[in-house]
């Protein structure tokens, strides 16, 4: 799968972007009480739209094509961060909620930090609820774990 990557990134119908402040969310309550610490210091962006800083991220819609390839990547807000703390994706997984599947794996693991997946199932208008889950870790190798909770819309 590797040697293929280079190649469906180039094909990827969606990127997802997660950005984050690390620093500030690291430094937040953990376990959150709530999800306002994930709200205020995560932004997601693909190619029709974005779900800001402060705003929820469970009414994040992607729409996307059967067939069509669909990257998740994470990234610091800030760079300078990376000298303190080290971020990585964990998965997507399909939330038990989710009333239907689109893909034939789950969870969905990445490679060198970015998921790549292709949907393989599903009907127009269906819409797939899943959660990004991905880790922080500080220099001295205190770990946290966070869950972000979009979906996708078949299209």
């Amino acid at each position: 799968m590797l040697s293929s990557t280079p190649n469906q990134l180039l094909k990827a119908g969606n990127v997802i972007r997660i950005t984050v402040r690390v620093a500030d969310l690291f430094k937040a309550s953990y376990p959150p009480a709530d999800e306002c610490a994930v709200i205020d210091n995560t932004k997601l962006e693909d190619q029709g739209g974005d779900s800001d800083y402060g705003q929820p991220k469970n009414s994040f819609t992607t729409d996307v094509k059967m067939g069509g390839a669909i990257v998740w990547q994470i990234e610091y807000e800030d760079n300078t961060e990376r000298r303190d703390y080290t971020m990585e994706l964990i998965c997507v997984s399909e939330k038990k909620t989710s009333p239907c599947e689109f893909f034939e794996f789950d969870p969905l693991l990445p490679t060198r930090n970015l998921i790549l997946a292709t949907p393989t199932k599903g009907s127009p208008n269906d819409i797939y609820k899943y959660n990004i889950i991905f880790n922080i870790t500080d220099n001295y190798r205190n770990s946290k774990t966070y869950v972000i909770d979009p979906k996708l819309r078949m299209t």
